[in-house]
């Protein structure tokens, strides 16, 4: 079967899940390729092959070059470190594909949308699942995804997208080569400190990487000068004071 997609890392949590289902949906044949056994992706492997039959195929348990050096898309996993010096990606850069991620199409896909960013060395989560409950409780229709796990497609028009973003996924956004380079409404980072430099190499590359979300932002957000909350809050503690301060101000 010719393929035209790569989904590269499926993810024992469905990461890729939903990155596969949205090409096969557009009538791509698409082959999804991951390092772990199909004993550790059975779940998201049965989906796939019980929604799309042949026109989804599967190399598991190791990836194969040759499949890169053929695709002419690639969806990437950001979890992926330093993927400019990855083998299998190196080679579909050099055959000429289009390689990027699930965000990165997602967010190109929904340019239109009122978008909140958040990212930081701690409290992101935490602080995107308050933005968006802050929204919610206001009135405003709201969305949440990206690093959370949870997919935007879909997502309706009138909705504020409240966007996780992690490091990783911000050099897809901003540094990789043909990288989309979205705007956003706001951007938040709640704070920056050592982290993920495994996946960076430095934290000049990690803080780099960060900067950009707020570079791209129409009104950017230091959380690390925010005041903490001082009114009634349900979960306890300092940090939680100082990511619901983040969350009003986003």
């Amino acid at each position: 079967m010719a393929v035209d997609a790569v989904v590269m890392g499926l993810g024992r949590f469905g990461g890729g899940l939903s990155a596969a289902e949205s090409l096969l949906a557009e009538g791509r044949q698409v082959l999804v390729t991951d390092l772990a056994e199909e004993e550790a992706l059975q779940a998201s492997v049965t989906k796939l092959r019980e929604t799309f039959g042949a026109q989804v195929s599967f190399r598991l348990g190791g990836h194969d070059q040759e499949d890169f050096a053929q695709a002419e898309l690639v969806i990437a996993n950001p979890a992926v470190p330093q993927p400019w010096k990855n083998p299998y990606l190196k080679s579909a850069w050099q055959a000429g594909a289009t390689i990027t991620t699930e965000i990165a199409r997602t967010l190109s896909q929904l340019s239109d949308r009122k978008t909140i960013a958040i990212t930081g060395s701690a409290g992101k989560s935490t602080t995107t699942a308050m933005t968006h409950a802050a929204l919610v409780a206001a009135g405003i229709p709201a969305t949440r995804g990206g690093n959370l796990g949870e997919s935007l497609l879909g997502t309706p028009k009138d909705h504020t997208l409240v966007v996780e973003l992690s490091s990783a996924m911000a050099w897809w956004l901003y540094e990789a080569p043909k990288a989309p380079q979205p705007t956003f409404d706001v951007a938040l980072r709640t704070n920056l400190a050592p982290n993920h430099l495994d996946w960076h190499g430095d934290m000049g590359h990690y803080a780099q990487c960060k900067q950009a979300i707020l570079d791209h932002a129409k009104v950017s957000l230091d959380g690390s000068t925010l005041s903490s909350y001082e009114g009634e809050l349900l979960v306890p503690g300092h940090h939680n004071r100082i990511n619901a301060a983040a969350a009003l101000a986003a």
